[in-house]
């Protein structure tokens, strides 16, 4: 009767105690109790602490109480053996390893996750597999010299497993672990930054009610990409990632699930030490701190580091007296463990210590003064030369406007003036021949007929010639000119060319003479190397007088085309072939003066070397591929 009364009294007041502020007592009896008392039934009380004790490890930031870890994990076990679930037997060895960590025994540890590992695997528990690769990965790098790759291919695995599971928090694990490596061996940005916001969509997607997880997400986020943006100067980010590491672990304290307030108030006043350089805001959490229990080693390690940081901040605050206090506290806490010193003399030492460092503060804060200086300096510089080059860059580019404006406007003018004379000619003389032979056939002796029909047979062929040259012209200048490589028989367009031309040559009696040499093929537009070859043959067929030749040779790169006429004029042979006027042929063929032009005009685009030269048959043109 004495022993239910006694049960009875434990849960009240655990309820009274813990559930009006903590949700979970930190006391390992206390949260049995209300495990069994919150969760009757044993199968169900199975999955729930499972759950509870995950959630607990998460919100206390990695850090339990060594006796609450194990009591908690045996218990853990003992319900296993009660319910018959071995399958939560991989849970039990996770939960376990936590206590072999709380006391630093990482050996004991991997044995253990070794053991999780396995049994996860044989149920294909992916989420459950990407916690404990990363973990295993972390546990078996302290006891192996090769660290890296121990903790590299633990990291991989649990990605790989992470990618199966359906939990948004395995997912941001198995992404952060990559981002850890990839920063780790110096990868390339893009890789870092899309295992970065990859971590960042699954972190987002944790619900409210797994507030722990998602808190512990971000700080361990935060962790691995700090150096990284330290590194490469992102302090804009640096400080915003700061930030939410305070928030996540205020967000802990605020919530209540375990009496960790400790540990969080320690990491808050951490970060605002070390991160944010918040010193009043460090100073505030630091001495929420209540002192603990100083029987084990642990905890007085973890009192002087707050002691620490105290010192640190009042030292801040130029506080000496009572930095003082704090450094003959943190030497009677510490003397057992060493060689004992006069607390005298080291109440002296840290006087020194306080002036050196004020001394160095001073110096720092001059230096940081000169510092800020040169960069504005630099930055004025820096911003002034950005703002000429965005002017001198906006300057070109309407001195390049203006300059194709120019040239559209010549382009225009010539066209139009081409049009006016150099069609006007062969087609009024045309319009002329055929109404005299309208007017005049009856009284027109057939030799009369014959001569005027051949007159506009000539004027018609000169139209052509003149129309086929300004459509190519056009199609340079007007509608743009697309570079299309394929391989082209040289030969074969040449013979094409020939064929064409074939009127012109034997209106003059020209013997063209074709001496393939070798087989040229060449990557080119067939259209455009025909046009090329068309201009250039017509060309030597103008200045050719009649009953003489014209030789094209083939060699291993390169077309030459000798002509039998007067040769090139100076300016040609100066490759100005712009300014080039046109001339009458021998046989008073007229032309455009744009024929070369636009030989130089693809032979540009498809760096084609062009050569004109004079020799004592006449005139020679060179084309080189």
């Amino acid at each position: 009767m004495k022993s239910i009364l006694v049960i009875c009294l434990v849960i009240f007041f655990s309820n009274v105690i813990y559930s009006g502020e903590y949700k979970y007592s930190n006391d390992p009896d206390l949260f049995i109790q209300q495990i069994e008392n919150e969760f009757p039934d044993k199968q169900i009380r199975l999955k729930e602490i499972n759950e509870i004790l995950s959630e607990i490890y998460h919100y206390s930031v990695f850090k339990l109480p060594s006796e609450f870890s194990k009591k908690s994990a045996d218990y853990f076990k003992k319900l296993i053996e009660e319910t018959g679930r071995n399958d939560y037997l991989g849970h039990y060895y996770f939960h376990l390893s936590k206590y072999y960590e709380s006391i630093k025994s990482y050996d004991s540890s991997t044995i253990i996750l070794i053991k999780a590992k396995n049994i996860f695997e044989a149920n294909k528990d992916y989420t459950n597999l990407t916690h404990i690769s990363i973990t295993l990965g972390a546990s078996q790098s302290f006891n192996n010299f090769d660290r890296d790759k121990i903790m590299r291919d633990n990291y991989w695995y649990g990605y790989y497993y992470s990618l199966k599971s359906n939990d948004n928090f395995a997912k941001a694990a198995g992404c952060w672990t990559i981002l850890e490596d990839l920063i780790s061996r110096n990868s390339d940005v893009d890789s870092i930054y899309f295992f970065f916001n990859q971590t960042n969509k699954y972190i987002n997607l944790i619900p409210d009610n797994k507030f722990a997880y998602r808190n512990w997400a971000i700080i361990i986020r935060n962790q691995i990409i700090s150096p990284w943006y330290r590194k490469n100067l992102k302090n804009d980010s640096i400080m915003i990632i700061n930030k939410q590491t305070v928030d996540a672990l205020k967000d802990n304290l605020n919530r209540k699930l375990f009496n960790a307030d400790n540990v969080l108030n320690f990491a808050i006043a951490e970060s605002y030490y070390d991160k944010l350089e918040n010193y009043d805001s460090a100073l505030v959490y630091i001495n929420n701190i209540k002192e603990p229990n100083l029987e084990t080693f642990h905890s007085i390690v973890f009192w002087n580091q707050v002691n620490r940081m105290k010192f640190n901040l009042l030292f801040k605050f130029n506080d000496l007296d009572e930095a003082a206090k704090i450094a003959a506290e943190i030497f009677k806490l510490e003397s057992p463990y060493r060689n004992v010193v006069d607390p005298k003399l080291l109440h002296i030492e840290h006087l020194k210590t306080i002036e050196n460092e004020k001394q160095k503060l001073a110096i720092e804060n001059e230096k940081r003064k000169k510092e800020n200086i040169f960069t504005m300096v630099v930055f004025v510089i820096f911003g002034s030369a950005i703002i000429f080059l965005i002017l001198n860059n906006r300057y070109q580019k309407i001195q390049l406007l203006n300059k194709k404006l120019d040239e559209a406007n010549n382009t225009k003018d010539k066209l139009f003036r081409i049009i006016s004379h150099d069609l006007n000619a062969p087609l009024d003389s045309t319009l002329t021949l055929s109404e005299q032979i309208g007017l005049y056939q009856d009284k027109m002796s057939k030799e009369d007929i014959i001569k005027t029909s051949f007159l506009i047979h000539k004027s018609t062929m000169q139209l052509k010639s003149i129309l086929t040259t300004l459509l190519e012209w056009s199609k340079m200048n007007l509608e743009g000119f697309k570079v299309e490589k394929k391989q082209v028989n040289c030969k074969k367009i040449i013979n094409e060319v020939i064929d064409n031309l074939s009127f012109q040559i034997a209106q003059k009696n020209i013997n063209v003479n074709l001496n393939a040499n070798f087989e040229l093929i060449v990557d080119y537009d067939a259209d455009s190397l025909r046009v090329v070859l068309r201009n250039l043959l017509s060309n030597a067929i103008k200045f050719t007088p009649k009953n003489n030749s014209i030789n094209i040779m083939l060699n291993d790169n390169s077309i030459e085309i000798i002509d039998s006429g007067e040769g090139f004029p100076e300016s040609i042979l100066e490759g100005k072939l712009n300014l080039t006027k046109s001339t009458s042929g021998t046989n008073n063929e007229r032309g455009l003066g744009l024929g070369l032009q636009i030989v130089s005009d693809i032979c540009e685009k498809y760096n084609t070397k062009i050569k004109f030269s004079n020799t004592e048959k006449g005139g020679c043109i060179v084309l080189e591929f």
